[in-house]
Formats: C-alpha cells, structure tokens, sequence
C-alpha cells in the first residue's frame, strides 16, 4: 500500500471512531496540513486537534508512532504544540488506534513506542 493510502485508511479508521463518540469533528480539504482533524466535545465544548498516523515497525519489532511532520524533501521536524493536542496512530496489521496526549510525548524526539495505556485511550479527547 502507498503512503498516501495508509494515510487514508488510517483517517477513516479514527473517524469511524470519532464519529462514535459525542464529537463533532471537522478535517481540512487540503492535503498536507499539520492538522488532520478537529474535534469538539458536544458536552464539555472542549476542542483538540488531532494529527493521525500509520504506525511504523521499529527495527526491534516495536510499533512506533512518529513525532514528525515532513519538512521538504526527505526533512523531517518535529510537530510544535500549537499544531497538535492529540497524536492518534493506527496499526494497520491490528486495527488498533493508541492515543497520545502532546504533553505525553513532547518530551520525545522522532517516535513513541505504543503502550497498552494507549490503546484506544479514546477519553484523552474529552
């Protein structure tokens, strides 16, 4: 599969999800944008902005969620906390989203290995 087309299917799988819960949640026409979408808690009014990623396999096995966004060509930098409150990575092998708080990561670098306190941690939203 293409990056492209994880990316897509990953997307779908969060919605799928977000669309589950009481969120109403937006997502930019554009491709490219730090921010894949945005939620906002019917009952709290509470709003996040949600950048979704295709987990990687660490070289170990690990699955592995990456803390960059793309800086030109084969750059990569790291994503800033006005851009992103919420990191949410996909396991394209399982089906299984693991959820990230920016506060949970930023002391990070590239990567997060995913954690079972991740795993479809969907109340991080609220």
């Amino acid at each position: 599969m293409r990056r492209d087309q994880k990316g897509r299917v990953a997307e779908t799988a969060v919605l799928q999800r977000l669309a589950k819960r009481d969120l109403d949640v937006f997502s930019s026409v554009f491709d490219g944008s730090s921010v894949d979408f945005i939620s906002v808690d019917r009952v709290s009014g509470a709003v996040r902005k949600i950048q979704v990623k295709w987990l990687k396999t660490g070289r170990h096995g690990a699955k592995m969620l990456k803390l960059e966004k793309s800086a030109g060509r084969k750059k990569f930098k790291p994503y800033q906390s006005h851009e992103v409150d919420i990191f949410i990575g996909f396991d394209g092998d399982t089906g299984v989203c693991y959820v990230f708080t920016f506060d949970e990561v930023k002391h990070l670098k590239t990567a997060v290995s995913v954690s079972d306190a991740a795993q479809e941690a969907w109340h991080k939203l609220v």
